[in-house]
């Protein structure tokens, strides 16, 4: 119980360095994470176009993905698919 709400917590946190700062792309995978998972859709995918050339690209796109789905913005996604699949092509 403790540890959620420690949680929640740094998850804030970083939700109010979020919106001060943006990611450089050079971050550790796991803070990445979690402003994908704090963030709306929108603005994760925003993050996540940074790490493009990291191995684990597609792994942090399907979140972001999967969470804009979740969120009713199926056009997005669909403009985003496109925008990965290039990234692939390369």
């Amino acid at each position: 119980m403790c540890l959620g709400f420690i949680t929640r917590q740094w998850l804030f946190f970083y939700g109010m360095l979020a919106a001060s700062a943006q990611l450089t792309g050079n971050e550790d995978m796991s803070v990445l994470h979690s402003f994908i998972s704090y963030l709306p859709s929108a603005v994760s995918f925003n993050e996540v176009k940074k790490f493009k050339r990291r191995p684990r690209y597609l792994e942090f796109f399907v979140l972001v993905a999967r969470k804009g789905l979740a969120e009713g913005n199926a056009e997005l996604v669909v403009t985003w698919c496109v925008d990965a699949e290039q990234v692939l092509v390369k």
